[in-house]
């Protein structure tokens, strides 16, 4: 309760009390990981968070899960794919690892494993609106706009939800799809209402700079990045 408030000093209190009554148990340890990972000066302790709770649950795999995307926000990118392979293994049916899987591909360049990984994930979940979102993205970084528009429209059809990621989502994607003018106004509205949710916007801002670097990017992505920008620095 207190992470979903922002209170992580507290929150990290408390995990630390739970894992001195228990020391075997990996729960607060994967508590721990989640807090530090919302900080990206504390990555190197939730890398060390998550390996302590992966130790001693070693077939949790929301555990690699979490570790994967420490290290991909540190840029290491191999690790993380391991990590993810691994969460996937022990559960084949994981669509999380799947899109974070696909997405490290797809920062490596490598379309094609990011492609097969967001269409695993969509196979596993039509109804789960990132992988959709996400393979339009590869095909937008391979110059099919109408395709990936496609993908955009279908995402943005299922991406109902009223959280800062969602609303800063649809905001972005409804500038992908050309609507740029209302994006932005969207955009404006979430930093306004939602400017303590720093990790979400971290996120949205990550994907705004992909399609900035798209071959064909859309009218005024460039702006969006810069308003991100500024919202969480």
């Amino acid at each position: 309760m207190y992470s979903d408030q922002g209170k992580l000093a507290e929150a990290i209190a408390a995990y630390q009390k739970a894992i001195e009554l228990d020391p075997k148990d990996g729960t607060p340890h994967n508590g721990l990981g989640n807090v530090y990972s919302s900080d990206q000066g504390k990555l190197a302790e939730a890398i060390a968070a998550y390996q302590q709770a992966i130790e001693l649950d070693p077939k949790y795999a929301h555990l690699h899960n979490g570790l994967g995307r420490v290290y991909k926000s540190q840029g290491k990118l191999e690790e993380a794919i391991a990590a993810y392979q691994n969460a996937i293994e022990i559960d084949p049916k994981y669509i999380s690892a799947y899109n974070s899987l696909g997405w490290t591909y797809l920062l490596k360049g490598d379309l094609t494993q990011a492609k097969d990984k967001f269409q695993e994930a969509i196979n596993l979940d039509p109804k789960e609106y990132s992988p959709v979102i996400n393979l339009g993205l590869v095909y937008a970084l391979q110059g099919n706009v109408d395709e990936a528009q496609n993908q955009w429209h279908n995402g943005l059809a299922i991406c109902q939800g009223s959280d800062a990621w969602d609303r800063a989502t649809r905001a972005l994607y409804t500038i992908a799809i050309g609507e740029t003018e209302l994006g932005i106004t969207e955009m404006q509205k979430v930093l306004d209402e939602e400017s303590s949710a720093v990790g979400a916007l971290r996120n949205v801002l990550e994907d705004a700079e992909v399609l900035a670097g798209c071959p064909v990017k859309p009218e005024g992505i460039d702006t969006v990045v810069e308003m991100l920008k500024r919202a969480i620095a």
